[in-house]
């Protein structure tokens, strides 16, 4: 197992970054009623990470923790507890992102509304991730802390049903972020959205090789 691969899940799962400060308000907010059962305080959803071509066999849980002016606040859990590798991949893992049991664990704020997703992990400020009825080549920018532009493209829209959700297939709508050359473990990430369940995987593109997969699985009835 990669020790920087298993680390880097746990920021991946906290949405690429973990977001720091408040959340903001600025001309880019996506509209619509962000009241929806997908994000109702209580929901979870149950989380696959492959690794490579090897799944990470550790429980995982996300969780909506509150909704509040229609900000939504995800937690995310991995427990190692008993994983073989536990004790060698603990001491690689910052205290920031340990709970009182010592799992992995962290959080997010993200609107989530009829019409799309927004995070915010760059200074609070909101950065769209998707759009629902966004079309090939939209783009979605957000400058950050250092004055770096940052951009997410609309690289694919299937309009059909095609990808494996359960035990159904879902229409998705594909967002490709390219990630900073100082970025020292990724290069990329893809993100799969559908208007009805919202992200349902992304992929972390690693500079040494291979990719994080995280398949998201709401067990709300939505």
């Amino acid at each position: 197992m990669n020790i920087h691969a298993l680390i880097l899940t746990a920021v991946v799962l906290s949405g690429t970054l973990v977001g720091c400060g408040s959340s903001t308000t600025s001309p880019d907010d996506i509209g619509n009623t962000t009241d929806i059962e997908l994000t109702k305080p209580g929901n979870q959803w149950s989380a696959s990470i492959r690794i490579g071509d090897s799944f990470l066999s550790a429980p995982t849980k996300v969780t909506s923790e509150k909704r509040e002016n229609g900000i939504t606040t995800l937690s995310f859990t991995i427990d190692l507890t008993g994983h073989p590798d536990s004790a060698l991949i603990m001491q690689f893992v910052p205290e920031k992102y340990l709970d009182s049991q010592g799992r992995i664990s962290s959080s997010i704020q993200v609107k989530v509304t009829k019409d799309g997703i927004q995070d915010f992990t760059q200074s609070g400020k909101p950065w769209t991730l998707v759009r629902y009825d966004a079309k090939v080549g939209d783009t979605y920018k957000v400058t950050d802390e250092n004055g770096l532009e940052k951009t997410r493209t609309v690289v694919e829209r299937t309009d059909k049903d095609d990808w494996p959700f359960g035990f159904f297939l879902i229409k998705t709508i594909k967002v490709e972020e390219l990630l900073p050359a100082s970025d020292k473990v990724a290069s990329k990430i893809w993100y799969r959205a559908n208007h009805r369940f919202g992200l349902v995987y992304m992929e972390t593109f690693l500079k040494q090789g291979g990719s994080i997969r995280l398949s998201l699985t709401t067990l709300a009835d939505v």
